[in-house]
């Protein structure tokens, strides 16, 4: 039976007009303004839905909603003093008109009530999945990850930060980083990442150009070439390195002069005479592009 909360005594700032719903005996469940957000509050085990149309709501405990859960033109706050955490069996809608929605982890150093601030190397916050397993339990460790973490100590004018990605190789229960996105726009991977395809360039003539920023692995084959090729390596757009694998020449090798659209060329040791090499025969050169200079080494022919 449903009977109406008369407590109003004990709140003397709460007007009837505050009290939208009344509290059901047998599922404790209520509606509530956020001018009664703070005079009432469900207890622990409470399922609870409720609308937040304006102002902050904090959540300092457990709460399970089984309901839609609406910030209007307010802020639905977790405390982390109060170790809260919010539960739904469905998901989480973001909707906005003439601007956009967000979702920030805000952290600070020290309390609360005296906060401090961050300094280099702390995690900011993290967005992760784990899933239940056959021994009756969710996994504690996160089966992937994105995580953000802290560059330098904070000021006003400073507030660098890095991304990091991990993941969960099969058969164990341990995730690993394997993608760094760094401040400074340069991307670490912790094992390679392989490319859709092999870029072979085929030259018909003389002449043939190597774009770089199509793959940092490519073949040139001259076996179509009708005489010495010149070979232009286009530079990558950022600093990067890579392989290019030269097979000659089925009946006549072909020398080869190399060029770069940008920059200068440095051989680390002898550059190979080409035409010299046997029929078939094939090298690797390894390229290495520091932003001014394409650095080239090559195997012996094989």
């Amino acid at each position: 039976m449903s009977q109406k909360l008369t407590e109003l005594t004990t709140n003397p700032a709460l007007s009837t007009d505050d009290l939208l719903y009344v509290v059901d005996a047998n599922t404790t469940s209520y509606k509530t303004t956020v001018a009664a957000v703070n005079a009432l509050v469900p207890v622990a085990s409470a399922a609870a839905t409720g609308t937040v149309t304006t102002g902050t709501q904090t959540i300092a405990g457990n709460k399970t909603f089984t309901g839609n859960v609406t910030a209007g033109s307010g802020t639905i706050i977790v405390d982390p003093g109060g170790s809260g955490l919010i539960t739904k069996q469905s998901n989480i809608w973001l909707d906005s008109w003439a601007t956009h929605s967000a979702i920030r982890h805000r952290r600070a150093e020290g309390t609360s009530a005296s906060p401090s601030r961050v300094t280099n190397n702390v995690l900011l916050g993290r967005y992760g999945v784990a899933g239940y397993h056959s021994g009756g339990s969710y996994h504690t460790n996160q089966s992937a990850s994105v995580a953000f973490w802290s560059t330098e100590d904070y000021t006003s004018g400073a507030c660098g930060a890095k991304i990091v990605f991990a993941t969960t190789p099969n058969g164990t229960a341990v995730s690993a980083d394997i993608l760094v996105v760094e401040n400074t726009g340069v991307t670490h991977y912790a094992k390679l990442v392989g490319q859709n395809a092999e870029v072979t360039n085929t030259p018909s003539g003389t002449t043939q150009t190597i774009t770089l920023n199509n793959g940092n692995h490519q073949t040139l084959t001259l076996t179509s070439a009708t005489g010495g090729v010149t070979a232009t390596i286009t530079v990558p757009s950022k600093v990067s390195s890579g392989t290019i694998i030269v097979k000659q020449h089925a009946t006549t090798p072909r020398n080869i002069t190399w060029a770069v659209s940008a920059g200068s060329i440095k051989w680390l040791g002898t550059q190979p005479t080409w035409s010299s090499d046997a029929v078939n025969a094939v090298r690797i050169v390894n390229w290495r592009w520091d932003g001014s200079i394409m650095y080239l080494s090559a195997t012996g022919a094989g």
